[in-house]
């Protein structure tokens, strides 16, 4: 048998074997709109006050989020990675096509894994913010292995945000300790530093000079990417 032969063999079992491992993946159907917590792990009283953010935050912003938690992916996928199975339940489960913008909070227990998918859109604002809530909020609960809390304290905190009841600021000095009264002094400064100085530029013309164009203003962009994602394990 030739080499070309041989190689032609490997390959073709190659891709069969990837193709088989990929159709053993089994997406679950979800049972609840909100909440499908197919591990067991949120209390009745916190899937409750879950659900009621979740509802609120999708009818005011267009967001809508969704909660999963599996006990584990090899259950559902065996060999796939806890990210690539929580996009895959994105996708079928069509969540994007809900409002245009979706969010899907993924927990796998005993992957120890958290992820949070925001859409196709490119990585924007909320992508950020996301991550430093994985970190800041649920991931301490999740060490001590109180994932109802984890999962309640997460969704919490993004709910605020999203519905602009709390600023980045504000966040940031709660939960997040790197902007403290240090950075408050750098803003007092630069403010005491660059006002004065536009102020003096902006004075009137010297005699002899020519006036300037104002020049039109650009439209800011105010497109909202809601995309990317943030991960993140315990």
């Amino acid at each position: 048998m030739g080499k070309t032969a041989v190689l032609l063999i490997v390959t073709l079992a190659l891709l069969s074997a990837a193709f088989m491992s990929r159709a053993e993946v089994l997406i679950p159907q979800p049972a609840d709109e909100y909440i499908n917590d197919f591990a067991g792990v949120i209390t009745a009283t916190d899937k409750s006050s879950i659900s009621a953010m979740l509802r609120q935050v999708s009818q005011k912003t267009g967001v809508f989020a969704a909660v999963v938690t599996v006990k584990s992916v090899e259950e559902y996928a065996p060999g796939l990675d806890p990210e690539t199975f929580a996009v895959d339940i994105f996708n079928t489960w069509k969540l994007e096509e809900k409002t245009g913008k979706a969010m899907l909070i993924f927990v796998s227990i005993k992957d120890r894994q958290v992820t949070m998918e925001l859409g196709s859109a490119k990585p924007g604002f909320y992508d950020t913010i996301m991550q430093k809530v994985v970190k800041a909020r649920m991931l301490p609960n999740f060490k001590e292995g109180d994932y109802g809390r984890g999962i309640y304290d997460g969704v919490r905190t993004l709910s605020k945000i999203l519905l602009n009841q709390a600023d980045f600021m504000d966040y940031s000095n709660k939960y997040l300790p790197i902007a403290g009264p240090a950075l408050v002094l750098l803003l007092i400064i630069i403010i005491a530093v660059v006002i004065p100085k536009k102020n003096n530029k902006s004075g009137q013309n010297k005699p002899g000079d020519k006036p300037e164009k104002k020049q039109p203003r650009q439209k800011k962009e105010t497109q909202d990417i809601f995309g990317g994602g943030a991960a993140g394990g315990w």
